[in-house]
């Protein structure tokens, strides 16, 4: 059976083109829907790639696979093998879907520039777990971090002024560091959800809670963000649930007395877990406020001597008792070197 000369130098070519490609390089880009696939090795070595698409370059290493669509474009697939990406300075925003599910990716530098985190940016990056928002950051767009499991904290900017639905919903247990301003964040339904810490430091007074519910999922999350949009006495009464009005109660006690004899009510559950968290700005604050009294302080000394022993803050010990030296005293002197 004879064979066609063209038809097997073709082969040839086809198969050396292959080969080439296995240990030096590809690059794919179709036009259009605009897909760019580079990958490969040199050697045994992994490469370091530049890809640009629109206005946005990325830099990873590892084998990259970026579908960026526009949107009549299918939904990229989960194929990625990129570990991490650079998003270059100048970048202004990062587009909706760059990094959907790249479940490979553990890291991503995004540069001061970056205003703007596009609809579901990074949804689904399970083994994202170091990442830093831009400190100029004004929108996080819906789902932009969703199912973002392995980053432990998010320090979200004071000039964030929107977070979309369901933002950073299903972190897992994550701390989420919200700014002093959060009355101006523009917060949508279920942008953080069941088992999220939220945390906030407010007047040097540090303080936290866990979602029971998705954000504004049910009342007493509801009533949570009114009090948060419009921190009155009001909006404070109308919280049911005292696992938020402990906490909030200490960061707002400022603003009325009905507030300020809340927290009063409840200071031997509050200090005690100040002290256990080495809170020394916060638990001074107290002091100086009013909060720790007379009445109550021997029993926080107590517990901070306990805690010192443990492994504790022994600054706090030396506060707490500095303090009652200073202004109420010691019954005798054996009192005071107890201590």
């Amino acid at each position: 059976m004879k064979t066609d000369p063209d038809k097997a130098e073709k082969k040839q070519r086809d198969e050396k083109s292959e080969k080439k490609t296995e240990f030096l390089f590809d690059v794919l880009i179709v036009l259009g829907a605009l897909i760019i696939h580079v990958g490969g090795l040199l050697g045994n070595q992994m490469f370091l790639c530049y890809i640009a698409i629109g206005c946005a370059i990325f830099v990873a290493v590892g084998t990259i696979r970026v579908m960026h669509t526009t949107p009549t474009a299918p939904e990229p697939t989960p194929t990625t093998e990129m570990k991490k990406a650079v998003i270059p300075y100048g970048n202004i925003s990062i587009e909706q879907m760059a990094f959907y599910e790249c479940y490979h990716l553990g890291e991503v530098e995004i540069p001061d520039t970056v205003t703007t985190i596009g609809e579901k940016a990074f949804y689904n990056c399970r083994r994202l777990y170091k990442m830093e928002l831009p400190p100029y950051l004004e929108r996080i767009e819906a789902n932009a971090f969703c199912y973002c499991q392995a980053v432990f904290e998010w320090k979200i900017p004071s000039t964030v002024k929107y977070i979309g639905e369901c933002a950073f919903f299903k972190v897992g247990f994550a701390k989420i560091d919200l700014p002093e301003n959060i009355a101006e964040i523009e917060i949508k339904y279920g942008a953080f959800s069941r088992g999220s810490y939220l945390c906030f430091t407010r007047n040097g007074r540090k303080f936290d809670f866990e979602l029971h519910n998705a954000w504004q999922e049910k009342p007493e999350e509801q009533s949570l963000a009114e009090f948060l949009k419009n921190p009155t006495a009001e909006t404070f009464r109308k919280m049911k649930q005292s696992y938020y009005k402990i906490p909030l109660s200490l960061g707002y006690y400022d603003i009325d007395k009905s507030i300020r004899n809340y927290l009063k009510g409840c200071i031997q559950q509050v200090v005690p877990e100040l002290i256990h968290r080495k809170e020394l700005e916060t638990i001074s604050v107290l002091l100086n406020d009013g909060i720790i009294t007379k009445k109550n302080i021997d029993n926080f000394i107590d517990l901070a001597i306990d805690e010192a022993q443990k492994g504790g803050s022994f600054e706090i010990q030396m506060l707490l008792t500095d303090y009652k030296a200073k202004h109420f005293g010691f019954e005798s002197i054996e009192d005071r070197f107890r201590l």
